[in-house]
């Protein structure tokens, strides 16, 4: 008869098996946490790239919607007065072209390194702007919030006002009784070819939209003549200024909790500042964009010369059609290609004029690009970043023309644990007669 074997495991055995066994366990554990710790920064990341493309679609939109429905004269019914953001915010006023009466506007325009101020918004929530960033100003008819503001019409000449502005097929491309509108009068006997905002015999540069007509003072005037129509805002809009405005800057709120936790030090928010109409007063409606900026740059690509290598200085003249010649959003740095280098304090004088300029920046202008500087998921204290400046510029425009301490971004200290992506925008408006 066989016996049963006794035989099992000794207590030093067992205790080496587990030994053994924690050391894999360790190993095994540590291994899953560095991967869980890769996969979570690389979501962080993508997470941050995904939210970046969505907010920074809405500000191409509005660089390609730059100048579309602008007046470009008054020669028909006088000049209009109108005012744009309140002078209590300091840096969005300073690009208002409602300063002098009857000011005509600019497409686009802004202040390189615009340095700090603090502003008060809408929701009554105050925005100290970031000192290194530049502040951009937007304007034209479609950049307003409420759906009227994307929608326009046109109104032929009639002996017997009023008549129906043009329908469109799609119910909500047309306007609606009851909103706020501008009439652009555009006749092909003007002299000077441009679209003159009509006013009635009050001063008031806009009226109410009516399916059935216009107002004769913002009707067509000769059988040569059609007026544009572009909405402003929905009923109960009273229009500041005969056009919407948007704004873009890097800002920190001051109250507590209103920046992401997340974010790095000496990083803010890239708000699209909406201008509302009255009776909001020229206040400002910040609309967060993208989260954890550090700098914004805007370069702008002008053509100022012909296909001879001239300086083409009327205004109402287009060049080559190729961008020539780079600048910040102050009209300085110059970056030419132009061959033979062209006399640069001429140059540089005639940039200066040209971004204070509505008609210049209208037929010179062809390019904006944009840089953003933002933080690529979250702090990563394994991770230091290089000492070498971050370039902000491409390298067509020139680094060094362009000035070192707007073509680049030193981290300090406690930025480097942190990775960086600079988003890179570059639109030609398609509302202005350079691109057309």
């Amino acid at each position: 008869m066989r016996l049963r074997s006794e035989k099992g495991f000794s207590l030093i055995e067992m205790v080496m098996t587990m030994a053994i066994f924690s050391v894999v366990i360790m190993v095994v554990a540590n291994s899953f946490s560095a991967l869980l710790k890769f996969s979570s920064g690389l979501m962080k990341s993508e997470e941050s790239n995904i939210s970046g493309m969505v907010g920074l679609e809405m500000m191409r939109h509005d660089l390609s919607a730059a100048g579309f429905g602008l007046p470009t004269s008054y020669n028909i019914s006088g000049v209009p007065n109108y005012s744009e953001v309140d002078g209590a915010h300091t840096l969005a006023a300073a690009l208002n072209d409602s300063a002098t009466a009857g000011r005509i506007p600019r497409a686009l325009v802004g202040t390189a390194n615009a340095g700090i101020a603090t502003d008060v918004g809408s929701d009554g929530v105050s925005y100290q702007s970031l000192g290194n960033s530049d502040y951009l100003a937007i304007k034209g008819s479609s950049l307003g919030t409420q759906p009227a503001a994307q929608n326009w019409s046109y109104l032929n000449y009639t002996s017997a006002p009023p008549k129906a502005p043009k329908t469109w097929p799609t119910v909500g491309s047309n306007l609606n009784a009851g909103d706020a509108v501008i009439a652009l009068d555009r006749s092909i006997s003007s002299t000077t070819g441009g679209y003159d905002l009509l006013k009635d015999s009050t001063g008031r540069f806009w009226t109410t939209y009516s399916p059935s007509g216009l107002p004769a003072s913002f009707s067509p005037l000769t059988p040569q003549d059609v007026v544009y129509i572009y909405g402003l805002g929905g009923s109960g809009t009273v229009p500041r200024m005969p056009f919407n405005r948007v704004d873009y800057m890097v800002a920190t709120p001051t109250t507590a909790g209103k920046l992401p936790a997340y974010c790095a030090p000496h990083t803010g928010i890239l708000y699209r500042g909406v201008v509302r109409h009255d009776p909001q007063g020229g206040n400002l409606e910040y609309q967060p964009v993208l989260d954890c900026v550090a700098a914004m740059r805007v370069v702008l690509g002008w053509n100022m010369f012909d296909s001879s290598g001239t300086m083409v200085s009327d205004a109402t003249k287009t060049g080559s059609g190729m961008v020539d010649t780079w600048t910040n959003l102050a009209g300085a740095g110059i970056s030419c290609s132009v061959s033979p280098t062209p006399d640069l304090t001429t140059l540089s004088a005639q940039m200066l004029s040209a971004v204070g300029d509505p008609a210049q920046i209208r037929t010179k202008l062809k390019v904006i690009k944009v840089y953003i500087l933002a933080q690529d998921g979250n702090k990563d204290q394994s991770y230091t970043s290089s000492s070498i400046p971050i370039n902000m510029y491409s390298s067509e425009e020139g680094a060094t023309p362009l000035g070192s301490t707007l073509a680049t971004y030193t981290l300090p200290p406690e930025m480097t644990h942190y990775h960086w992506k600079v988003y890179k925008l570059v639109i030609r408006p398609k509302n202005l007669v350079s691109n057309q």
